[in-house]
């Protein structure tokens, strides 16, 4: 699942976006906002968040890995520390 668009400007990287659980439906929202607004340009690309997975080891530590390169790009990670309708608390996001 990975958002990627290359902008015009030569001195930018990729458009990244990456979500942790917690913050996936937000950032599928602003995916859709944004491939709402590319659809009217010439060159469209299907933004898409950037593949990524989440191991929660037995002690509650998280790691993150990404399993794309996101090396000299422009990313931006949206995340939600409050999930209503969630079993973690806010601290576990």
């Amino acid at each position: 699942m990975s958002i990627r668009f290359t902008s015009k400007r030569q001195n930018r990287g990729e458009l990244c976006i990456m979500a942790c659980k917690s913050g996936k439906p937000l950032a599928l929202r602003v995916l859709k906002y944004l491939n709402t607004i590319l659809a009217k340009e010439d060159k469209y690309i299907d933004l898409k968040l950037v593949d990524m997975e989440e191991i929660t080891f037995a002690n509650g530590e998280i790691k993150t890995v990404t399993n794309e390169n996101i090396r000299g790009a422009d990313l931006y990670l949206i995340h939600s520390i409050d999930v209503p309708n969630t079993e973690k608390s806010i601290y576990d996001n």
